[in-house]
């Protein structure tokens, strides 16, 4: 099922990893919280199966199953250097979010030469599932925006080839600036300043925790452990600080006390 994935000795070498328990989630996550090289591997080792389920499942989309299972990878590590185990979700619910994130922007990256956005292939993806069950509950999609986007006479060109009655100009020169605009340059100091307002509302001790917890400070996120040595008080303590000054901030924007429309901290 897993193309140049089902040799003997890679499935094998999973099944010798059984899932983790709850408790061992929460054991192991801890350990990867405070920095333990082997915790991080073998949290890492004993997830695979799960990046190998979601991965077949964007087979025949422009990846070998191979390249989907190595995106899915890279997600996977990036949900267990972010995992909290004391937030109380399991981590397979947690993780599958990050392995659909890379597969799909890898997908949307290396699979075509014009992207197209992530949103509109979950689109494209459900009109073809509707279509194939003869579901009629999306009548005028495919009329406005399928066959837009997924039209089998489109074709390919290089983007360097010259574009009739621009001068010269190629596909190149007309595709936008990696670099962020003035206007989202703006945005994100404002958002910034809105944050350090809401900081000067909150006591010291709560203060201190978001700054560290969320590198507001310009440091590294710091762990329940580390801010709880920093602060002189139990890493359980700490949690529930953070925990009770977000749902303050929640209520604070509530009642209008600071603006509503920038992101609580997440």
């Amino acid at each position: 099922m897993i193309d140049s994935l089902s040799n003997a000795s890679y499935l094998n070498h999973l099944n010798q990893h059984e899932l983790m328990t709850a408790q061992e989630e929460l054991e192991l996550g801890r350990q990867v919280q405070q920095g333990c090289f082997q915790a991080r591997s073998e949290f890492i080792e004993r997830n695979l199966k799960l990046v190998i389920s979601i991965a077949g499942r964007y087979r025949g989309r422009g990846l070998d199953v191979a390249d989907l299972v190595e995106e899915g990878n890279l997600g996977l590590m990036r949900a267990v250097d972010k995992y909290d185990p004391e937030m109380g979700y399991r981590f397979s619910t947690y993780a599958a979010w990050w392995i659909r994130q890379a597969v799909e922007r890898a997908l949307m990256n290396q699979a075509k030469t014009v992207r197209t956005p992530i949103h509109k292939q979950r689109e494209i993806r459900q009109e073809r599932k509707a279509r194939e069950l003869e579901n009629e509950t999306l009548p005028g999609y495919a009329k406005r925006n399928f066959n837009h986007w997924f039209n089998p006479a489109q074709q390919i060109i290089s983007l360097d080839q010259p574009i009739d009655n621009l001068d010269g100009a190629t596909g190149v020169d007309l595709l936008e600036s990696d670099e962020p605009s003035p206007e989202a340059l703006v945005v994100s100091q404002q958002d910034r300043e809105n944050v350090a307002a809401w900081l000067n509302l909150l006591p010291d001790l709560p203060r201190m925790v978001l700054m560290r917890r969320y590198g507001l400070d310009g440091r590294d996120c710091g762990t329940l452990s580390a801010i709880g040595e920093r602060s002189g008080t139990i890493r359980e303590r700490v949690r529930q600080i953070q925990v009770e000054t977000l749902r303050l901030l929640c209520r604070m924007v509530e009642s209008g006390r600071i603006p509503a429309d920038v992101a609580i901290l997440d």
